[in-house]
């Protein structure tokens, strides 16, 4: 299974995006993209459905354009704080895993892009770093809509460790001009 982890922007560049897309959709016929249900992934969704990507929505557990500031502090620093009368951070991480556990069941093989805010995000990478060895092929992380960086994951001893094998690569270099891949230490 191949991951690509696409951070949401409140502000994205289209154009940009859509190449991104398209680069994926290319490189991934089969790619599945998977967002939260509500507005701020809305743009997203709709670019990457147009890029002939098919798109899978999860439920949304909160709203990425509301949580800032003091309440959204209060929330990380505090695990067990509810966010506006809804889920702690802890339940919040355990509804998504939940989801999340269910699409790779459902979709096993698939090469999955996750866009989502940064905290989904981060979110995700937890879930997927406590997955075995042999669920993820490839795992690319992007750090905003222009660069990415390529993680694995490899055997060290008795456990796993997630390696940066290279950043700042270019979306279409990395799916097609396939870049030569080296620890970055």
């Amino acid at each position: 299974m191949i991951v690509i982890l696409m951070r949401g922007a409140t502000r994205l560049d289209p154009d940009l995006v859509s190449d991104g897309f398209r680069a994926v959709a290319a490189a991934h016929p089969k790619a599945l993209f998977i967002s939260g249900d509500c507005r701020f992934h809305e743009q997203g969704l709709r670019l990457a459905a147009d890029a002939g990507l098919e798109t899978f929505r999860l439920t949304a557990l909160y709203d990425p354009e509301i949580i800032f500031g003091p309440c959204k502090a209060n929330w990380l620093l505090n695990e067990h704080a509810r966010l506006n009368g809804g889920d702690s951070l802890v339940g919040t991480y355990h509804k998504f895993a939940c989801q999340l556990q269910g699409v790779i069941e459902a979709w096993p093989g698939r090469t999955l892009v996750l866009y989502f805010d940064l905290l989904m995000l981060e979110m995700a990478m937890a879930f997927l770093a406590g997955q075995g060895l042999s669920l993820l092929r490839v795992f690319s992380l992007y750090l905003d809509e222009q660069a990415l960086a390529i993680f694995t994951r490899a055997s060290f001893g008795e456990g796993g460790q997630w390696a940066l094998l290279k950043s700042n690569v270019k979306p279409v270099d990395a799916f097609f001009a396939k870049p030569p891949l080296r620890l970055v230490t």
